[in-house]
């Protein structure tokens, strides 16, 4: 199979590689195995990158003899705005997540959480989750404090 892809596409596919590493290695040390094809992968994309004019998006490094975006494209708006707006809204996502599965759990019981069916469980958190979000998103984290000692709902 061959794609054809013209010089602006090319570019739009090395911003969606760069942003897809991010997600998949920003927070590692290692390069895990499971990715490995991935990498692999993209050594074949950033080798075209002369052939569409791109040689600025990336650049090749002879002792390690691999290919690597350049920092042009690491830093570029396009890559960067898109990784921040993914990790601003996995924030909130998690961070909601995980006050209604603490706040389910202090209403009912973790015992009582884990026999929930998923749309009951869903369901019942959908309270919590309506007032989380309503807050952050009137407050941001402005009334997000730490306790000293968190009293738990009885039982």
């Amino acid at each position: 199979m061959e794609i054809a892809l013209d010089e602006k596409e090319y570019r739009s596919l090395l911003e969606m590689m760069e942003i897809a590493d991010w997600v998949l290695h920003a927070y590692r040390l290692d390069e895990p195995v499971e990715t490995e094809s991935y990498r692999q992968l993209a050594q074949k994309i950033y080798a075209a990158a002369k052939n569409y004019k791109s040689e600025d998006l990336v650049h090749y490094d002879l002792a390690s003899q691999q290919f690597f975006p350049s920092e042009k494209l690491e830093e570029s708006d396009a890559v960067l705005d898109r990784i921040a707006e993914f990790e601003n809204a996995c924030f909130w996502d998690e961070l909601i997540h995980r006050l209604v599965e603490r706040d389910l759990i202090d209403s009912l019981g973790e015992e009582a959480v884990t026999k929930l069916d998923p749309t009951e469980r869903s369901q019942r958190g959908e309270v919590f989750e309506k007032k989380y979000e309503k807050t952050f998103q009137e407050s941001g984290l402005d009334h997000l404090v730490i306790a000293e000692k968190r009293a738990k709902t009885p039982q």
